[in-house]
């Protein structure tokens, strides 16, 4: 061994004398993948700086309990959720992880937009659709995956 500790290098040597040692390897690479945590992190930190003020959208809906505050809610905590992740560089980089998460959210938010209100009658589509019934349940796209980091609804 030619790095660490003189009695841990003494120690690996005498445990196991024919395996070679990986210590300056994975120093190596430790130090490879510094510019990417840096730069990666660096994102993260831009990003989250255009989703800030999630929490006063969700305090202004507070109480209420139309479907159109449980979507707000709902998309609040995702952003929240997002937000927090942390990954380990540069496998799972939380910078890219959190870019993914803010796209599926927008391209989620503009499919909502582009479909607009349930078109049916209250009660119509046999789903409850946060109006009537008893089951909370999406009126919509069927067989759409949810995205990453959401809570999807159950099948019945």
């Amino acid at each position: 061994m030619t790095e660490g500790p003189l009695a841990r290098r003494a120690a690996v040597a005498q445990a196991l004398p024919e395996v070679p040692h990986h210590l300056g390897h994975f120093h190596s690479l430790h130090e490879a993948a510094q510019p990417i945590y840096e730069a990666d992190r660096h994102a993260k930190k831009v990003l989250k700086k255009h989703v800030r003020g999630v929490r006063p959208l969700a305090r202004a809906v507070e109480g209420r309990t139309d479907p159109e505050a449980e979507v707000i809610r709902g998309y609040c905590r995702a952003v929240r959720s997002a937000r927090t992740d942390d990954g380990r560089p540069p496998l799972a980089a939380a910078g890219l992880q959190l870019h993914a998460r803010l796209n599926a959210m927008t391209e989620s938010l503009e499919r909502v937009e582009n479909r607009g209100p349930c078109p049916r009658p209250e009660g119509a589509c046999g789903r409850s659709c946060g109006v009537g019934g008893t089951r909370r349940r999406r009126c919509g796209l069927r067989g759409v995956e949810p995205m990453a980091g959401s809570i999807a609804p159950r099948p019945s």
